[in-house]
């Protein structure tokens, strides 16, 4: 799981380990004066980086792709949080925690499931590295980082548990073989990132927790075989990015009222308006103000009086439509 250099070693040149390295620690040894151009480049596991005393420069993008969450610099060079690939090739690019005395507490590490970042506020899992079926994120997780699951087949189940706040970029991104996504129930799930779930095209049914406020770009992209995306009542939805449910237009779509109120100029309504069918929490006046003409079910909680599209949630939660025969 790490990559220890040889501590003569003086230059790592342009390109020397692209695409190549799949460890999740990189030590550099205090021997090295020159990192090169490139020379992790796409190097996507490598969370922990040790910078040795003698390195003096680190060439442009050195550390692009490789999302390195933690950085011991012992160097003189100054690294900080958000560097682009032209300073120190974005080694601090995706850092949260930069220090330079080896007393400072080391928070990254991994178990036989994870590869893991906890400072005791943060608890962010950064990779999957297990070979369980059904996914289960541990209780107190408060964000899964970006392609964290990513195009993992081995996966078919995936539960979320309430302390998760954040779900990252490309985080389950194809990981075809999923049927199904539990998210517990008084979640604290705030933002789920673009390619969140992309092409996950076994799953049938998602309920989204009230908690949602964003939602990325593509979000629930390529799930041909959805077939209900349900949103909460008291959903606190503000914003659904572009095309987040693209390629899913037989899906029926719960939708709160407020769910289209800051995406009017969104790809996302032009999704919507493709939808087979969609189920409306809020009143005919409510959903002509949404300007879409697809074939809507309003709710109702009794079986209602009046001919109409009327919609209800079932005994066992599920919204479905009255009929003449309830």
């Amino acid at each position: 799981t790490n990559l220890v250099l040889n501590d003569e070693l003086e230059t790592i040149g342009p390109r020397a380990f692209e695409y190549n390295f799949k460890g999740y620690e990189l030590i550099i040894p205090d021997s090295v004066k020159s990192v090169g151009n490139n020379a992790f480049n796409g190097c996507g596991n490598i969370s922990y980086v040790k910078v040795g005393s003698g390195v003096t420069s680190i060439g442009y993008y050195a550390f692009n792709g490789s999302q390195v969450i933690e950085i011991y610099n012992k160097s003189s060079l100054t690294i900080a949080k958000g560097d682009s690939y032209y300073t120190n090739g974005g080694l601090g690019m995706y850092a949260k925690h930069i220090y330079t005395s080896s007393t400072e507490q080391k928070y990254v590490g991994y178990d036989d499931d994870f590869i893991y970042y906890n400072d005791g506020t943060n608890y962010i899992l950064i990779e999957y590295i297990g070979t369980d079926k059904d996914l289960v994120i541990p209780t107190g997780v408060t964000e899964l980082y970006m392609g964290f699951a990513m195009q993992n087949k081995n996966i078919e189940s995936i539960f979320i548990p309430n302390t998760v706040i954040t779900i990252g970029d490309s985080v389950f991104f194809n990981t075809g073989n999923v049927t199904s996504i539990t998210f517990e129930e008084e979640s604290s799930l705030e933002s789920i990132g673009t390619y969140s779930f992309w092409c996950l095209n076994k799953v049938k049914e998602i309920y989204l927790p009230s908690s949602i406020k964003t939602i990325g770009d593509h979000s629930f992209t390529g799930l041909s075989q959805l077939n209900l995306l349900v949103f909460a009542a008291d959903s606190l939805i503000e914003h659904i990015g572009d095309d987040s449910i693209d390629g899913s237009y037989d899906l029926i779509v719960l939708l709160p009222n407020n769910a289209l109120n800051s995406t009017t100029e969104s790809r996302f309504t032009a999704n919507v308006s493709q939808l087979a069918v969609i189920y409306f929490y809020g009143t005919e006046t409510d959903y002509a103000a949404l300007g879409l003409e697809n074939e809507v079910y309003y709710y109702s909680e009794e079986e209602p009086a009046t001919e109409g599209n009327f919609w209800h949630f079932d005994e066992n939660g599920k919204p479905v439509a009255w009929t003449a025969e309830e």
